[in-house]
């Protein structure tokens, strides 16, 4: 398997978004978005004390609240800093960049809502949380393995940027 690092270059990923094709960008600002909410969702759930949870309608609540709520903060910070950049409205590129990325975080929410929906607060809210830590876990394993990385190294990858979404979580609770 030949990595992304021997056809491009080292270096060669920080050329932005010109260096990119269409459909990496668009995978790009997905998987952006998908990490970045989950991380979120995920310090939500388990800062709520047990003795504390959230009923089922709260909780899906609080998922989708802060999935709409930081896609369209990020869609209008991104829209504005496009049109920054570009001097004048951004055109359709930048439209289905923010429609991957509302996108992202529409499916996150979904993810995580279901098991609530379907199994009730109790079994529901672990099964989420360990949803959100596994497409985690999973993004940072497929992004080594397409590296070229072993299985045993994506492995270890993944659970170092486990590892470095807890201490962000620690960090934001």
């Amino acid at each position: 398997m030949t990595s992304r690092k021997d056809k491009e270059g080292v270096g060669d990923s920080w050329r932005g978004a010109k260096g990119l094709s269409r459909r990496d960008q668009l995978t790009r600002e997905f998987l952006t978005m998908a990490l970045y909410i989950s991380i979120v969702i995920f310090a939500e759930l388990i800062a709520i004390p047990e003795d504390d949870r959230l009923d089922q309608l709260e909780s899906i609540a609080l998922i989708w609240g802060s999935a709409i709520g930081l896609a369209l903060a990020h869609l209008f910070a991104f829209e504005l800093s496009a049109a920054f950049v570009v001097a004048r409205r951004p055109g359709i590129a930048v439209r289905h960049l923010a429609f991957a990325q509302a996108a992202a975080a529409g499916a996150v929410a979904v993810v995580a809502t279901l098991p609530i929906l379907f199994l009730g607060e109790e079994p529901g809210y672990e099964i989420a949380q360990v949803l959100v830590v596994v497409l985690i876990g999973g993004v940072a394993f497929l992004t080594a393995r397409h590296a070229g990385t072993s299985g045993a190294r994506s492995v270890g990858f993944a659970a170092l940027m486990l590892a470095l979404a807890g201490v962000i979580i620690a960090l934001k609770g």
